[in-house]
């Protein structure tokens, strides 16, 4: 099927036709640990597509499943992005630039007395900034679940103990789910 829809290019109707991509189905064997991971890392929507050839509409269903589950996949997205390598360069800018603004103040004000709280409200909102990141409990608990299945599977392969593989793979999703509940 064609569709077609018209733009404006310098004024003018252009008429710009394409051809509805059929609904893909996801290749076998694909994991929403791989998808997820590739989207993490920071490759686009239409690149992880190509990767595995699904539709992008298989992307969005996977992160809105997990998202239900309690991974955010765009937050992993943003902390992945963070470069940490310069980190106490930006603390030092940071606070620099905390301390000006605190003269700026000082000079501003006159010479009169500033509250004493003053001070301590700037620091307080410099160690907000810089206090470390809370840790989503959630998360690490699925995390840890998860490495502990695929551990457990793996030694099981290595022992020739088909079945008990099977079961964690294909209960690995249930097995998350229970854990979290009851550590939640």
């Amino acid at each position: 099927m064609v569709w077609a829809r018209f733009e404006k290019n310098n004024g003018e109707d252009v008429k710009k036709e394409f051809k509805k991509q059929p609904f893909k189905k996801p290749q076998r064997g694909v994991s929403r640990e791989e998808i997820k991971d590739a989207y993490i890392s920071g490759q686009s929507i239409g690149d992880i597509c190509l990767a595995f050839d699904m539709s992008p509409s298989n992307i969005h269903y996977h992160r809105k499943r997990d998202l239900e589950a309690g991974v955010d996949w765009i937050a992993l997205r943003n902390e992945n992005k963070r470069d940490l390598s310069d980190l106490e360069r930006k603390k030092d800018l940071f606070l620099k630039k905390l301390i000006d603004a605190f003269e700026e103040i000082l000079k501003s004000s006159g010479g009169e007395p500033l509250e004493p709280r003053l001070l301590q409200d700037f620091a307080n909102a410099y160690y907000k900034i810089v206090s470390p990141k809370t840790f989503d409990a959630k998360f690490l608990i699925q995390k840890s679940a998860e490495e502990t299945i695929a551990t457990i599977a793996h030694l099981a392969l290595e022992q020739n103990k088909q079945e008990v593989a099977n079961f964690l793979s294909e209960n690995a999703d249930l097995l998350i789910e229970t854990i979290l509940k009851k550590r939640v």
